[in-house]
């Protein structure tokens, strides 16, 4: 969650006038955390996706909304 904040600071500290080290430091740390980010957006729905397999039988049952919704 805190992965796109980084990248706009570091953007933001990067345009200001640094020295070549810190400008190659921050491109490399900018670079290194949108691949995290990434790999963890992917993992996350890798996951959910993985948790649809292996569902509870209750899952499978049918809903009488009536009960729950009187005016139905």
């Amino acid at each position: 969650m805190f992965a796109p904040i980084c990248e706009v600071l570091i953007g933001w500290i990067g345009m200001g006038d640094v020295g070549d080290d810190v400008g190659a430091t921050l491109t490399f740390l900018g670079l290194v955390i949108a691949l995290a980010y990434i790999a963890a957006r992917i993992m996350l729905l890798v996951l959910a996706f993985n948790s649809l397999r292996s569902l509870p039988p209750g899952a499978y049952e049918t809903v009488s909304w009536t009960n729950y919704i009187l005016h139905l």
